[in-house]
């Protein structure tokens, strides 16, 4: 899951129409770093279109103990998202981030 300034950054840079990459170590600071990376990365489309690629991809390194992953396993999903799409998106995420910061307590009257 993005964090609230990920997501205005994503907001951000979808309304730029430009690319922007964010990687996650669910392991970081644990015996576990490096085990799992995650990947999440969104660039537009090269037809100028204003759509965008959004890609997802996960990999887990080997055990080491010689089983069935002992190459690792790796995933990786492509999405074409339209203009149309990527704007709603966007203004969703524009509409959210406050709220989660905790914003929202200055849009609710009293």
């Amino acid at each position: 899951m993005l964090s609230a300034t990920e997501a205005a950054e994503l907001a951000d840079r979808m309304a730029a129409n430009s690319g922007c990459s964010f990687f996650h170590d669910p392991g970081a600071g644990t015996s576990a770093r490096g085990a799992t990376n995650k990947k999440f990365v969104v660039e537009p489309m090269p037809d100028g279109s204003g759509g965008l690629f959004v890609n997802v991809s996960v990999t887990s390194k080997s055990s080491g103990n010689g089983g069935a992953n002992d190459g690792g396993a790796k995933s990786f999903h492509s999405v074409p998202v339209s203009y149309g799409e990527s704007a709603a998106i966007r203004h969703l995420i524009v509409y959210l981030v406050p709220r989660l910061m905790g914003f929202d307590e200055l849009f609710t009257a009293k």
